[in-house]
């Protein structure tokens, strides 16, 4: 009970505070972030995996969406891959705010936090 103060709070080392709103947004926006990834796979008919293994055997014809509009490989990876990397940054932000807390009440209790793998955002993202 190391991380402990003497009226029973947890001692706090973290430099970054957020709150229950800040938490709320990066959930919002990565939901938000899935949809617009859902969406495109849907207008195209093919998912990320699919166009790129299109554009390293170097196949070039356009992906029809199913508005009947015509777009590159290369576009359809970009934007997907964008999409994607936006959806990492919020899950790293999220775990940066959310599991240093974690960390700390886990230490307070005597458990290592590597032993703890769970991942909230994704459970978030789900619900």
């Amino acid at each position: 009970m190391k991380n402990l103060t003497p009226d029973g709070k947890i001692k706090t080392i973290r430099c970054v505070k957020a709150t229950h709103a800040d938490f709320a947004k990066l959930v919002a926006m990565g939901k938000k972030v899935l949809q617009e990834i859902k969406d495109m796979e849907e207008k195209c008919g093919l998912t990320l995996d699919v166009l790129q293994e299109k554009l390293q055997n170097n196949q070039q014809e356009p992906v029809e969406f199913k508005d009947g509009s015509k777009h590159s490989v290369f576009e359809v990876v970009s934007f997907l891959m964008k999409k994607q990397a936006e959806i990492d940054a919020y899950r790293n932000a999220y775990h940066v705010l959310m599991e240093e807390g974690v960390d700390e009440l886990l230490a307070s209790i005597d458990i290592d936090a590597q032993s703890y793998d769970y991942d909230f955002y994704e459970l978030c993202l789900e619900y």
